[in-house]
């Protein structure tokens, strides 16, 4: 993580929200940015991504919460990564190109982590799950089908989880 917090990113960052770790485009690598690199920010809520403009006087960044990833991707090169990061609801990919190796690997494996919902979220009102109003099992079994269809669980945890909806179900 760098020294000093961006403040624009520092800014928007939720309550209760922790940078768990950011992957900044090289300057010198193939591909990199001397001036305005791009940076990505990683989140126990989402991802922020950084890209400068005009010397840093103007920057889009784009904020993507783990559920609506719908791909990750790296493509290695001799000296550096380019990272790869495609949203259900954005036209374009994100990119981040010239990373180091392996912190690009990190990076993945990090993001996998977030869409597996293995981080843990700051309490917040608008999250049914942590206002006193549980998710209903029809709720629970719908996120765990999503995950089934994008891949990330298998069948047999599908099944698994889906019985232990069903036992709590009935209990």
């Amino acid at each position: 993580m760098p020294a000093e917090l961006d403040p624009e990113i520092k800014g928007m960052l939720l309550e209760g929200e922790e940078i768990l770790m950011t992957a900044e485009q090289g300057r010198l690598r193939p591909g990199g940015s001397i001036t305005t690199p791009n940076t990505i920010y990683i989140t126990n809520v989402r991802l922020l991504f950084k890209d400068p403009r005009l010397f840093g006087l103007r920057a889009n960044i784009v904020d993507v919460n783990y559920v609506d990833i719908s791909n990750v991707r790296l493509k290695r090169g001799i000296l550096s990564t380019e990272i790869f990061l495609k949203s259900r609801f954005l036209s374009d990919e994100v990119r981040l190109p010239a990373v180091d190796k392996e912190v690009a690997q990190q990076v993945s494996g990090m993001i996998h982590k977030g869409m597996r919902g293995e981080f843990a979220r700051p309490a917040d009102s608008r999250d049914t799950g942590k206002s006193g109003s549980p998710d209903t099992p029809v709720q629970k079994l719908g996120r765990i089908a999503e995950l089934k269809e994008r891949g990330l669980i298998t069948d047999d945890e599908f099944s698994k989880l889906k019985a232990e909806i069903l036992k709590e179900l009935q209990g």
